[in-house]
């Protein structure tokens, strides 16, 4: 996974060099958004062991994955809100169409 996760970054400017956003989110989620010039992409991690789901309530949630921590993921379309599995993370390419509220709560 590493790999990956290295190789992304690598083509990836928003991962680079790209301006940090969190986003307030509860429990043992943690999200944030890297986003340079027009390319964003969303981190989300779940650091906890049980499942959990992120809804956009505001904002417009629109992308692909590019990484799962757990490898089976890759261009999974994303709209609206997010599953992620006990130890889970996600880099999740948003769409130019995509609003990220500064919180989830």
């Amino acid at each position: 996974m590493y790999r990956r996760l290295i190789a992304t970054r690598n083509v990836r400017p928003s991962l680079q060099i790209g301006a940090y956003r969190p986003v307030v989110a509860g429990g043992e989620l943690l999200l944030f958004v890297r986003a340079h010039s027009h390319e964003r992409t969303l981190v989300a991690l779940n650091l906890g062991d049980e499942a959990a789901a992120v809804e956009f309530r505001t904002g417009r949630l629109a992308g692909s994955v590019l990484v799962s921590a757990l490898g089976d993921r890759a261009g999974e379309a994303v709209d609206r809100s997010i599953d992620l599995r006990g130890n889970e993370g996600l880099l999740i390419e948003l769409s130019a169409e995509a609003e990220i509220p500064a919180s989830v709560l």
